[in-house]
């Protein structure tokens, strides 16, 4: 991560609650990971994604309207591609969370910099 993003998580680190999720057993672990396995390999990760943001949207006009006018980035060629990749993205971070489910913690640098990015462009 870059200083910015370094002098943030410090500040927002105050902030952050001091209670901590209560660990998950392994057999809670096994079932969420088969049921999430089942349902990544037959719907997979754009259409999980997809789901999950019209969900957001449906239930904010505020977040929907803000997502749709945000410049996409040039390497899209229309806003379509670039919606699609979004949701991809959004499955495959779900993915990744679910794959560590043992340490939760060791997320929290990947999610942190994906809320930058997304605080920087809103």
């Amino acid at each position: 991560m870059n200083v910015f993003c370094d002098k943030v998580e410090h500040s927002l680190s105050r902030h952050r609650s001091t209670e901590t999720l209560p660990s998950l057993t392994s057999a809670q672990i096994h079932l969420i990971r088969n049921i999430w396995r089942q349902v990544y390999i037959t719907k997979g990760p754009t259409v999980i994604g997809s789901t999950l943001l019209h969900g957001i949207y449906f239930k904010s006009k505020k977040i929907k309207d803000q997502f749709f006018r945000c410049p996409f980035p040039q390497r899209f060629p229309n806003r379509d591609s670039f919606n699609k990749a979004h949701a991809k993205a959004v499955g495959e971070m779900l993915d990744k969370i679910v794959d560590n489910l043992e340490n939760l913690e060791s997320m929290s640098g990947y999610l942190f910099s994906i809320g930058v990015t997304h605080a920087n462009v809103s």
